[in-house]
């Protein structure tokens, strides 16, 4: 995966408007530990899936500050 790939899968976007230092922080956090996978890792797709999965928890995070805000 090249650095511009994980530049956009890692970069903040908020459409809602909520709590955007919250998801700054987290995918701030996110961005760093995929660039540090992508150039120490080894087997490319055990790389590649830990990236996923990272991308996956990304979703999960933002998606409970969103909820947390869906009857506000």
């Amino acid at each position: 995966m090249t650095d511009a790939e994980l530049e956009e899968i890692f970069t903040y976007q908020n459409p809602s408007n909520i709590d955007p230092v919250r998801f700054q922080e987290i995918r701030d956090s996110a961005k760093k530990l995929a660039f540090a996978i992508n150039k120490n890792g080894g087997w490319s797709e055990d790389k590649a899936r830990s990236i996923q999965k990272l991308r996956e928890t990304v979703f999960f995070a933002i998606a409970s500050i969103v909820f947390e805000h869906k009857d506000k």
